[in-house]
């Protein structure tokens, strides 16, 4: 890979990487999430949130179990 190449590279992953852009990615995308989540009945609004926390934990440990680049598995 070129010079050039590798310092656009190393910015992108630089901008990816603060916690300021995730959280304004996060917000921006959330928000209108969770206001038309409100919305909804209280029996749907809470499926979509237990669907969405089961998602995200089982993501969760999916990545901390190839932090170091290979794929365990467990029961």
């Amino acid at each position: 890979m070129e010079q050039p190449h590798r310092e656009e590279l190393t910015k992108a992953k630089q901008i990816l990487e603060e916690p300021a852009f995730a959280a304004k990615i996060s917000n921006l995308i959330g928000l209108p999430l969770e206001k038309g989540i409100q919305c909804l009945p209280d029996r749907w609004a809470e499926t979509i949130t237990n669907v969405s926390r089961d998602a995200l934990g089982k993501a969760l440990k999916i990545a901390v179990l190839t932090l170091d680049g290979n794929i365990q598995t467990t029961s």
